[in-house]
């Protein structure tokens, strides 16, 4: 929860200056945001990696447990592979749903910005291409669900 906490702090003081180049003088738009994420993900998990190595003396590696286990991994893929195909599947019909979430913090961004044009410019966007990824999920969708 520290770690991650951590991350969203770093993330949400390296976005305005790596976004509106605040100190910096060059922006870099939505990719100063994406970038951002990065760094502080990369801070986080870079953290969480000497936490575990310096502190952390009940995780530990055992060379005698490296050997694959087919067993064990075939009870996970079928515990597993339910669940992320769903997800794989919802990443395939539900395109708009991911145009949905990465405009929403662009949205958000210049709303906080007071740029309302950019807001709008952004649900116009994101809207357009929304309702695209779902004309042409369903020219890809059977007809007949019982052909399914």
């Amino acid at each position: 929860m520290v770690v991650q906490m951590l991350t969203v702090v770093v993330n949400a003081l390296l976005a305005p200056v790596l976004i509106a180049g605040w100190g910096t003088g060059y922006a870099l738009g939505v990719a100063g945001a994406g970038l951002a994420t990065t760094l502080a993900t990369a801070l986080g998990v870079a953290v969480l990696g000497a936490y575990f190595v310096k502190l952390e003396h009940y995780v530990g590696f055992s060379a005698a447990q490296m050997p694959p286990r087919v067993r064990t991994w075939a009870q996970l893929l079928d515990i597993g592979l339910p669940a992320g195909g769903e997800f794989f599947l919802m990443g395939l019909f539900m395109a708009a749903m991911a145009i949905a979430f990465a405009a929403t913090p662009m949205a958000g961004q210049n709303f906080g910005g007071r740029h309302a044009a950019r807001v709008r410019e952004t649900f116009r966007v994101a809207c357009a291409y929304g309702v695209a990824a779902m004309l042409a999920c369903t020219l890809f969708t059977p007809g007949r669900p019982s052909a399914a």
